[in-house]
């Protein structure tokens, strides 16, 4: 790849947008759109404008009352900032722990977190005839075994020693549950997988990052939006759903939802 070519720029209207040693790409936009990379082995490239997928629905999405059954900043900021989505965040108390884990593939496991987390707040708007929910869950996954969040510094070391060099998934299970009418709700879900490479880490490397307090309590011990990223060789999917919410099929998933008039 020539080095030489332009990594990212900001830009509005109809512009002409270098990928790599592509051919350029001509994409049209009401809003700004954002190009950057995430990885410095292949050129990455995210579109962020606001409610580009979704916009011909905006005034049907208003509409809705929309309740994220989470309270994760990083799945607030993604809802808000990349899909302009209005909602209320509500916790919902489940407790991961009941979730058979070793009786569940990770594919399943991320769905059925998802369904509880989702279900445990609906019943806080059961008769709300506007009513979507939205549970989700992030799982690091390394050769089928689920990757959790670290329980101490050591284990926060020992996790990335063991993602050192080798790729990893970062699933993401999704649920919805909308309303057909007062008290009547239908239920779709989903997964996303995202496959993340990285680098081969020297132990001092490690031991740094760990130190800084960023990892703690992040899926896989690392966090991609932060120092985590220098971390990172290259990505193959979603970024957004590294972050913890598949930006892009949430939105292709509504959308269809929307054509279908089941929302």
């Amino acid at each position: 790849m020539n080095s030489s070519l332009p990594k990212y720029f900001l830009s509005t209207g109809k512009k002409q947008i270098l990928l790599g040693e592509s051919l350029p790409l001509m994409i049209d936009m009401m809003e700004t759109v954002l190009v950057c990379p995430y990885s410095p082995k292949c050129l990455f490239v995210w579109i962020v404008f606001r409610l580009d997928m979704l916009a011909p629905y905006s005034s049907y999405l208003r509409k809705l009352h929309v309740v994220l059954a989470s309270t994760s900043c990083r799945r607030k900021e993604i809802l808000q900032d990349q899909l302009g989505m209005q909602f209320d965040a509500v916790s919902s108390n489940y407790d991961e722990s009941l979730c058979p884990i070793n009786r569940l593939s990770p594919y399943e496991y991320v769905i059925e977190n998802a369904t509880q987390k989702a279900a445990a707040v609906v019943k806080k708007f059961e008769t709300d005839p506007s009513l979507l929910i939205i549970g989700a869950d992030t799982v690091v996954v390394l050769n089928d075994e689920i990757i959790g969040k670290p329980k101490s510094p050591a284990h926060n070391i020992e996790i990335l020693t063991k993602l050192s060099g080798k790729r990893h998934d970062v699933l993401t299970g999704v649920c919805l549950i909308y309303a057909v009418g007062e008290s009547t709700h239908r239920m779709k879900s989903f997964c996303e997988r995202t496959k993340v490479y990285m680098g081969n880490l020297p132990r001092a490397v490690i031991e740094a990052y760990v130190s800084s307090g960023e990892p703690e309590s992040k899926a896989g011990g690392y966090a991609i939006q932060g120092q985590g990223s220098t971390l990172i060789e290259s990505i193959d999917g979603d970024y957004f759903n590294v972050v913890g919410f598949p930006a892009y099929r949430f939105a292709k998933e509504i959308r269809e939802l929307l054509q279908a008039n089941a929302l």
